[in-house]
């Protein structure tokens, strides 16, 4: 508006009074603009000294009464003029002023003679603070000589006022606050609210927050030893029983735990550990089954020879009229062919087995001496006898 209207630039001269208030109806129209869009703001004038002229308008949302309302102009137009006539009006900046018992803001532009000022509040800016933001604090403001509207007993300079804008500060004599402050330019705006400690100041969620992480904390233990019951042994286990397995141990099984999925994998690898065990069974049996067929199949070889054997003993001692040793042979002979005729179990006593190799020796004893190998038959007893002594 300064700038960019004549109707504005026009009051820089001297006007009649009908030319002044023909024009000032435009000016007005334009502050009452101002005043609506910036509702922060408490009043928008214009001042011709040359003209003796001031025009002023008030934000309509100011929440006064009609007395204090003109109480209040009456004071800010003269303090305004006195200012202007007297050449003290800083032009440059906004600047603090207390005008009537009240502090203000007040900022100021001219085109030569006319000047357009703007004025805001400053109680009633921390009123708007408190309704629209919930504060439930002050707000106090410096221009980092002095600070303005102060009427709390904090006990801080303007300077550690600013300082407090790093992050937060707690002060106070007779009672505590806490402060913090932002720069905006060359003015400091510090909000100061009563501090009754960090419970106090806790709200609702905080509080439920603060509850949540103390029992998450006081937890771990037990969700820790929750989770070894239900994770870490069961595996600490498997792994065991397969040691186990691989060691030959196939009776080794896996427990069953309240983990359905652990329970499924321990059921599907118990089973396969008896099926595992149920092959190697069936393997050994084949494997005996073999055995015994190839056993029956040398048994089937060597007793012919030996009844050829024990026939042609028989007749070499009849020709030679050895009668006594023919029933002698005969008779172990036919225990012999008794025993082996009458045993039907796989498995029998070693030491009923091992008196049939000796019954045989001592039968052709004789015989193989009179041959002269009765040193190999000697030998033959004493590995027998070791053999037996080792087993039995």
């Amino acid at each position: 508006m300064v700038s960019g209207n004549a109707q504005f630039q026009s009051f820089s001269v001297e006007l009649m009074l009908n030319e002044m208030y023909n024009r000032s109806y435009n000016i007005q129209e334009i502050l009452k603009s101002n005043l609506t869009a910036n509702q922060n703001l408490y009043t928008m004038a214009v001042y011709s000294p040359v003209n003796n002229w001031y025009s002023g308008e008030y934000n309509a949302y100011y929440e006064i009464t009609s007395s204090q309302r003109i109480k209040a102009q009456k004071n800010l137009e003269a303090e305004v003029k006195r200012l202007i006539n007297q050449g003290d009006f800083d032009l440059s900046k906004w600047f603090f002023r207390s005008i009537g018992g009240r502090e203000y803001l007040l900022r100021g532009m001219n085109y030569r003679t006319v000047y357009c000022i703007a004025v805001i509040d400053l109680e009633r800016l921390n009123n708007i603070a408190v309704l629209n933001y919930r504060m439930n604090g002050t707000l106090i403001f410096g221009d980092g000589e002095k600070m303005i509207y102060q009427d709390l007993d904090l006990g801080l300079s303007p300077d550690e006022f600013v300082k407090a804008g790093d992050s937060y500060m707690i002060t106070g004599s007779s009672m505590k606050y806490l402060i913090v402050s932002d720069q905006a330019g060359y003015i400091t705006m510090v909000y100061a609210r009563p501090y009754n400690g960090i419970l106090n100041e806790l709200n609702l969620f905080h509080i439920i927050v603060i509850i949540c992480a103390v029992m998450a904390v006081l937890s771990v233990p037990f969700v820790s030893i929750w989770l070894w019951e239900l994770v870490v042994n069961p595996i600490s286990h498997l792994t065991k029983t397969i040691e186990a397995i691989r060691n030959g141990d196939l009776s080794a099984h896996v427990d069953t735990y309240a983990v359905e999925e652990f329970c499924q994998v321990n059921d599907m690898f118990n089973q396969m550990i008896d099926e595992i065990s149920e092959l190697k069974i069936a393997s050994y049996e084949k494997e005996l089954e073999k055995q015994n067929t190839e056993y029956q199949l040398l048994q089937s070889q060597i007793r012919p020879h030996f009844y050829l054997n024990c026939l042609k003993n028989i007749y070499g001692m009849a020709e030679s009229g050895k009668n006594r040793e023919i029933q002698q042979t005969i008779l172990h002979l036919s225990s012999y062919l008794r025993y082996i005729f009458t045993i039907t179990k796989d498995c029998v006593p070693l030491q009923k087995e091992e008196l049939w190799p000796k019954t045989g020796i001592e039968s052709f004893n004789k015989e193989l001496e009179a041959a002269g190998i009765d040193r190999v038959i000697t030998e033959k007893q004493r590995q027998l006898n070791e053999f037996m002594k080792k087993y039995q």
